[in-house]
């Protein structure tokens, strides 16, 4: 009972501050020192034994600062965001809007794949830099704001389900202890709903006018794959050093430490193939290595670290189950919530995962497996809360450019997650029947 009690009020103390605007990097860290003072201190014996304590305390964040899986999950997340930066700073995004363009002269198939394709490079607010190409294809169009508004979101979002550049996605393998690609499989399924259930119920409003192909300018692979190169390469090598360690090759990696080799390879080889200058490198690392970064990983994987070092969760299937609270409500509902008021997938997986890792297991001790069933309900909780969050920087902006009314835009996302939460049921009884 004081576990979960401890655990409560560590929830609403990081749920607290995010309310009050603090940055939830600075919230995670707040969680994990309150959580290690409470579970460390002898409250039995106070004061006697406070100073031992605490010195536990400083011991245990200090180990989690300097873990090297940890410091490879930092790096991971710096080169993406770096990458990101100097695609924007190179207007090689802009080129990839036109190369797609020409080369899908069906509108409704370019609509969604530009969002998409520059789906695969997380960046705060990544929904704007599609949002011109998608308002382009719909100008002559009479296509309802709010559909467009949708179309720009929905796609820009089918890839976090699975794609290993998003934070989200790997701090979930970490907290579960989930292999990276057998985590990608599992959640796949809703990869491929996401699109089915987008192009079903976004597309409903949208009518091209006859010929419209005819009137289509025609683009080049070269000039699609001078736009994205740096992309698929990063995928290849990827793939290829993954494969290399599936089949037992002296260069195959884990597939976090292949993703983190490729991202070492292409970031300078694209820097200097578009010859930026130092100067404009340093701007760009700036922009990239910030303190709310640090912290925010380092807080994603503290509050984890601290869980397990003080077994502050082992109580908790017992505690849920004395008060009758069934298990799959809370997988679901505590990321939702946790979503609904960051907008941030990080941050639900930060929060709400490490307290939820007993209830995502099959068995107990030394025979616990994971439930990918439950991991991806849990997963699909947090991401809807993030979908529906009205601080989620890709709806506002997304919204804001093409001046949709909030009501409308709601009304029509809430019958798009609630299509796939049905998915996401499917897919835990799924993977609950035939364990991966």
């Amino acid at each position: 009972m004081f576990e979960s009690v401890c655990l409560l009020v560590v929830l609403a103390l990081m749920v607290f501050l995010t309310v009050r605007r603090v940055d939830v990097s600075y919230a995670l860290v707040s969680g994990s020192v309150c959580l290690a003072v409470l579970f460390a201190v002898p409250w039995h014996t106070f004061p006697n034994g406070l100073g031992r304590a605490l010195g536990g305390v400083v011991v245990n964040l200090g180990e989690s600062a300097i873990d090297l899986d940890n410091l490879q999950l930092l790096g991971l997340v710096l080169f993406i965001q770096f990458l990101g930066h100097a695609l924007k700073h190179v207007a090689s995004l802009r080129q990839l809007i036109g190369a797609l363009k020409a080369l899908l002269p069906d509108r409704r198939a370019a609509m969604a794949v530009a969002p998409a394709f520059i789906g695969l490079l997380p960046m705060p607010g990544g929904a704007l830099f599609s949002a011109p190409m998608v308002g382009e294809l719909t100008d002559d169009l009479t296509v309802p704001s709010e559909d467009r508004t949708l179309i720009n979101f929905w796609f820009r979002h089918i890839w976090e389900w699975v794609w290993p550049l998003y934070p989200g996605v790997l701090f979930a393998s970490a907290i579960i202890g989930a292999p990276l690609g057998r985590l990608m499989l599992a959640q796949s399924p809703m990869t491929l709903a996401a699109v089915a259930v987008g192009t079903i119920l976004c597309f409903r409003r949208v009518t091209l006018p006859p010929n419209d192909n005819d009137a289509a300018p025609r683009g080049t692979w070269g000039e699609f794959l001078a736009a994205v190169w740096p992309v698929l390469l990063i995928i290849v090598l990827t793939a290829a050093l993954g494969v290399a360690k599936h089949v037992g090759a002296p260069l195959g990696l884990p597939t976090k430490t292949a993703l983190l080799v490729a991202l070492l390879i292409v970031n300078p080889l694209f820097l200097v193939l578009k010859r930026v200058p130092w100067r404009e490198v340093l701007t760009l690392l700036r922009a990239t290595v910030t303190v709310r970064i640090c912290v925010l990983v380092y807080g994603v994987v503290t509050f984890g670290h601290v869980l397990r070092a003080y077994d502050a969760v082992e109580a908790l299937p017992a505690t849920f189950s004395g008060w009758g609270v069934p298990p799959l409500a809370l997988i679901f509902f505590v990321p939702l919530i946790v979503g609904l008021l960051t907008g941030y997938m990080p941050a639900v997986v930060g929060i709400s995962f490490p307290v939820l890792v007993p209830l995502l297991m099959r068995g107990t001790g030394a025979d616990a497996a994971i439930h990918y069933g439950r991991s991806t309900f849990a997963y699909a909780g947090g991401f809807f809360g993030v979908l529906l969050s009205p601080v989620h920087l890709c709806l506002v902006l997304s919204r804001e450019y093409f001046t949709a009314d909030v009501t409308r835009v709601y009304r029509r996302l809430f019958l798009l997650v609630g299509a796939l939460a049905v998915v996401a049921v499917g897919v835990l009884f799924l993977w609950g029947a035939v364990p991966l």
